[in-house]
């Protein structure tokens, strides 16, 4: 077990947190750390991933020069949306906060 300290402004905002999603503080913490600490241990793969890409020395081509030498339409590409009956189902069930989270992925 590990003892933190914190500000009161992090204090009062965790309890908040911690009582709208109807859980204790200490599982809050724990799994706010964790999501924390995963997302450090993804940056850092990702940092070396890049500088190993770096270090090879390959030839890399961005998307605009590719679809310029192989005389590609970029405006033709067509997206599709999810339908919106699904978004509404999404946004129903979701609270706020996971539709933040997920609209920003």
């Amino acid at each position: 077990m590990t003892t933190l300290e914190l500000d009161n402004e992090t204090s009062t905002l965790l309890a908040e947190m911690a009582k709208q999603e109807h859980t204790t503080l200490a599982q809050l913490a724990n799994r706010l750390l964790t999501e924390c600490l995963e997302d450090w241990q993804d940056a850092q793969a990702a940092d070396k991933a890049y500088q190993r890409h770096l270090d090879s020395g390959e030839i890399t081509h961005n998307l605009d020069d590719m679809v310029k030498e192989f005389g590609l339409d970029r405006s033709a590409t067509t997206v599709h949306p999810l339908p919106t009956a699904t978004l509404a189902n999404t946004a129903a069930k979701a609270p706020l906060s996971a539709r933040c989270a997920l609209a920003c992925k």
